[in-house]
């Protein structure tokens, strides 16, 4: 086949393939939905709404069971856990998406030794610490927890925990209600008596914190 024949082919086979690839539709692929916001709601429990939010937001679920609903957290697997107070003492642990008809995957107790659970927080090692604002105790649990909390962190100082979070070092940090004040424990948390290693004053009852 003569040179100029077959440079004329390539092309003309070139301009076919560049045809075909332009009437390719151009697949678009929409953005996933927006994650659920979540409110722990004394009175309806497990309330949701859809993002993003504005004035005219309205709950698109509510879930009555766990009221008093204190404290919310999420874990590495994006499970949603719900702190439930007097008188049921648990910790409700939920699959996301949740529906209105969405029931517990699992329940932590009632937890031995707590009255009103609140706060709940995880560690970098996946473990899940409560603050019992019943009782001046903070329970530690290893996954997977339990009934039994793995250990049970007491001080002089803590008179109704509430809030807790854990920072980037260990340190625990709790926010206790009824003395207004924001509480600071350093590694290691023992079980049993443990000593503040800072003490804040609150310009009020402090209640959830977080980092």
């Amino acid at each position: 086949m003569p040179k100029l024949t077959l440079r004329i082919l390539l092309v003309a086979l070139s301009v076919v393939a560049l045809s075909g690839c332009y009437k390719n539709p151009t697949i678009v692929i929409p953005p996933g939905s927006a994650p659920q916001f979540f409110v722990a709601d004394v009175n309806k429990g497990l309330v949701t709404y859809s993002q993003p939010l504005s004035a005219g937001s309205a709950p698109t679920s509510s879930i009555v069971s766990v009221a008093p609903a204190l404290g919310l957290a999420v874990d590495g697997a994006s499970n949603l856990y719900v702190s439930t107070g007097i008188p049921n003492g648990t910790v409700s642990v939920f699959r996301t998406p949740i529906t209105a008809s969405s029931t517990a995957a699992s329940v932590i107790g009632p937890i031995v030794g707590s009255s009103a659970p609140a706060g709940l927080a995880f560690d970098q090692s996946g473990g899940l610490w409560v603050a019992d604002n019943g009782h001046p105790n903070v329970y530690y649990f290893n996954p997977p927890a339990g009934a039994v909390p793995t250990k049970t962190l007491t001080a002089l100082s803590l008179t109704n925990p509430f809030g807790v979070v854990v920072d980037s070092v260990g340190n625990l940090i709790v926010g206790d209600f009824s003395s207004a004040t924001l509480q600071v424990f350093s590694p290691p948390l023992n079980n049993g008596a443990n000593v503040a290693v800072a003490i804040i004053t609150l310009p009020s009852q402090g209640a959830g914190v977080s980092i």
